[in-house]
């Protein structure tokens, strides 16, 4: 490319004299690289010594944001470069048409509002992936993803050094009873919940199969400073089980602490100090705590997800949860689709991988395994594909996070700004009850 510069004739100071040809003075000598005359040994431990300071670096970032336990044995670490790719390039041409034409329509409607209708107002979403479509993304992650299956794996972004997500998988078979008992309790709970809170609706990334959850969330009511997932109707059937079963969220909520701790210690207490510092009420809370001392000791999340019978979705980065806690928790397990029951006989659910899509990695779900992951959600793009699933096993997915518009609210209501109402309320199990019975 050839850049042209102009003068004004203003610019030029005539006192100078006629122009002069232009002195080429010769560069400086090249110094040679100290590398360069290094020896191949040399080299190697030149490299070798660059190496050992990278991943120093590395590991002490890990342990001031996610763990400071030692790693067990056998550990991965996988080194991956961020390189965007699209694996359903249709539907994403296909949405952007979609913008575009809307943006037209809005502009010509600003242009000649008297003769050009305005659009009507609506969100844009992607729609969901044909059969086909689903297949080649998987064909094609089958083929060129980094797998990982087994183990504990640590994955960095090579180019900041930054951790990306950590991937722990426990074999069901040498699980100890305890633990076995535990999750089993868990899914159980999470199973008989579902009859009192609402399938969550998320048109812009779910494509399938169903989601719910438990925990705080923005008010339902207008009065309402902030209240749990819930369906009033069936509350108001069977109050008395209502009641009961929210009295197992504790337990729960210690469980998902135990085996996240042991995990990722570092980012579990960031979140339970943040929480604490704001007053933020944990899934494990069936009652908004009005002091520090009502807040469960194991709380870390406002609210937990839950996703099975064939659940997938658009690959995508979070944007509902608190930019301050950059972590998020997740925890995949095989169950009984009817019952929740925790390591079926028989389990045979396939593929549903959980992938991150701009590095190229993949974690595959053996019907043997579960899996627990500590991801930079809002950073990366992540997604799940479609599993294949029977009508008796499904492939139960968690999700853990402090959300935004619960930790708005509960800072709002901290600084005072609800001080001088008496007509509004947290609504938690009993407030819901209270209302019924009024």
């Amino acid at each position: 490319m050839v850049w042209l510069v102009y003068l004004k004739r203003s610019c030029v100071n005539k006192d100078l004299g006629s122009p002069k040809p232009l002195q080429i003075t010769s560069p400086p000598p090249r110094i040679k690289s100290t590398s360069s005359r290094l020896n191949a040994h040399q080299r190697q431990k030149r490299n070798a010594y660059l190496a050992g300071r990278r991943q120093n670096k590395r590991e002490t970032a890990c342990a001031e944001t996610v763990t400071n336990k030692p790693a067990p044995s056998g550990i991965h670490v996988i080194k991956r470069r961020v390189k965007p790719i699209d694996l359903f390039p249709n539907i994403t041409a296909e949405l952007l048409e979609r913008v575009a034409t809307h943006k037209e329509r809005l502009a010509a409607h600003k242009a000649d509002p008297k003769h050009v209708r305005k659009p009507r107002t609506q969100r844009i979403i992607a729609r969901k992936p044909t059969h086909a479509e689903n297949a080649a993304a998987l064909h094609y992650v089958q083929k060129n993803f980094k797998k990982i299956d087994y183990g504990y794996t640590k994955i960095y972004d090579e180019s900041t050094d930054q951790i990306i997500a950590m991937v722990h998988y426990l074999p069901i078979d040498s699980m100890p009873a305890e633990q076995f008992d535990d999750i089993n309790f868990l899914t159980l709970f999470l199973h008989q919940c579902k009859e009192f809170i609402h399938p969550v609706h998320s048109k812009t990334r779910k494509c399938g199969g169903i989601m719910w959850a438990i925990g705080w969330r923005k008010a339902y009511d207008g009065l309402e400073i902030l209240g749990r997932y819930r369906n009033k109707q069936a509350i108001k059937k069977n109050p008395d089980r209502y009641e009961a079963l929210m009295e197992d969220s504790s337990k729960a909520g210690q469980i998902l602490w135990d085996f996240f701790h042991g995990f990722g210690n570092v980012a579990v207490e960031k979140n339970k100090a943040y929480m604490d510092r704001f007053g933020i009420p944990s899934f494990a809370d069936k009652n908004f705590p009005k002091s520090p001392d009502d807040q469960s000791p194991f709380g870390f999340a406002s609210n937990l997800a839950y996703s099975s019978n064939g659940f997938y979705n658009h690959q995508h980065k979070d944007d509902g949860d608190d930019s301050e806690l950059p972590l998020a928790f997740a925890m995949v397990i095989p169950t009984s689709k009817k019952t929740g029951q925790f390591a079926p006989k028989g389990y045979n659910v396939q593929n549903g991988q959980f992938i991150f899509r701009d590095i190229q990695v993949a974690l595959n779900f053996n019907p043997q395994t579960v899996c627990l992951i500590i991801f930079r959600a809002q950073e990366y793009v992540h997604g799940t594909l479609k599993p294949s699933e029977s009508k008796h096993f499904t492939k139960l997915g968690l999700s853990l996070q402090v959300a935004t518009k619960a930790s708005n609210a509960c800072k709002k209501y901290q600084n005072g700004e609800y001080e001088e109402r008496d007509d509004v309320y947290f609504g938690g199990v009993h407030q819901h009850l209270d209302k019924l019975i009024k």
